[in-house]
């Protein structure tokens, strides 16, 4: 009797044959899908970090700073005719703050969240003759290995750096 279908031997070949491939397949995402979804991750901090630097750059450019209020570690807050504004590192966040900084207190303020997933941000003013004339900026991300550092002249009022 010869009936036309698969046998039992077919089958357990089809099975084994599906069942390696399968295991192919999760080998490879183990091997080259995990390792790049965390490599994305940390360039996404990385250019996240790099952008927040860049700011902090553009915004001490353009402002004519008047005096400043405090500058520490974590922190630095200038005034800058019209209003104060800090950036300030804390629970792994980098905020800029707007508004009206008196006797240690923010008053009618406005907070942007400028990078979050920082582990440390350290400000390091330069001073020259009793002046600040630059200031160092180092911000570093939970899943780097590398530092960002950025160095800006300050501009201060009548035009001279």
């Amino acid at each position: 009797m010869n009936k036309a279908g698969f046998s039992l031997v077919i089958f357990f070949v089809y099975l084994a044959l599906s069942a390696l491939i399968i295991s192919c397949l999760f080998t490879s995402t183990i091997y080259f899908i995990i390792p790049t979804l965390h490599t994305m991750k940390v360039h996404k901090e990385y250019i996240s970090l790099q952008l927040a630097a860049d700011l902090f750059v553009k915004e001490i450019r353009m402002s004519t700073i008047s005096e400043w209020k405090e500058i520490s570690a974590h922190c630095i807050i200038w005034n800058n005719e019209d209003t104060d504004i800090g950036w300030v590192f804390h629970d792994n966040k980098l905020e800029r703050i707007q508004g009206i900084y008196r006797k240690g207190e923010w008053d009618r303020s406005r907070k942007s969240l400028v990078a979050k997933g920082v582990t440390s941000m350290t400000v390091s003013p330069d001073y020259h003759n009793g002046k600040i004339r630059a200031i160092g900026l180092v911000l570093v991300g939970s899943h780097m290995k590398k530092q960002i550092y950025s160095c800006v002249a300050i501009r201060h009022k009548g035009g001279d750096v």
